[in-house]
């Protein structure tokens, strides 16, 4: 019986060569050096980057410290794992009740008012301002912390 058995060995190891292993493709990918937060804002500084096999890697695997670096976490992060998409984002840069200057500009001329944030967003997202004077609520694009530029409804179309 035991013959029998090692000649089925035999002829099975002959039969099936014995599986290649292959070197998987690793990737470099950014990760956070430490933990963090929501509304700390994540700096080259806070990134590393570690080798990882491709098969560990999706397509909402943050593969390029740029889309990393300037983000805030939308919850807490821990150090030396890989970062989707979803779980960063633009820091907020107006609150909500924040009083901005709003902006409405046209080939000829410039005009400027006192507003108040109706909800908070990043920059380049679109808001509701209020117009503090008129009390009118109006659109209009976050440019930096205290700027919000008026979109025309015909503008906000050609954006989304």
């Amino acid at each position: 019986m035991l013959k029998y058995i090692s000649r089925v060995f035999l002829i099975l190891l002959f039969t099936f060569p014995a599986f290649a292993v292959e070197s998987e493709e690793m990737i470099l990918v950014p990760v956070l050096k430490e933990a963090m937060g929501p509304g700390q804002i994540i700096q080259q500084s806070d990134v590393d980057l570690i080798d990882l096999p491709a098969s560990k890697i999706n397509k909402y695997t943050i593969a390029e410290i740029d889309q990393l670096v300037g983000k805030t976490p939308k919850r807490f992060l821990k150090a030396n794992e890989t970062i989707r998409h979803r779980e960063v984002k633009d820091p907020i840069m107006v609150e909500r009740k924040n009083l901005v200057t709003i902006v409405l500009k046209s080939s000829r001329m410039l005009l400027t008012a006192q507003g108040q944030a109706m909800e908070s967003g990043a920059e380049g997202d679109v808001i509701r301002v209020m117009n503090i004077n008129s009390r009118k609520v109006v659109a209009g694009r976050i440019v930096s912390a205290n700027r919000v530029d008026v979109v025309l409804s015909n503008q906000l179309a050609l954006h989304e």
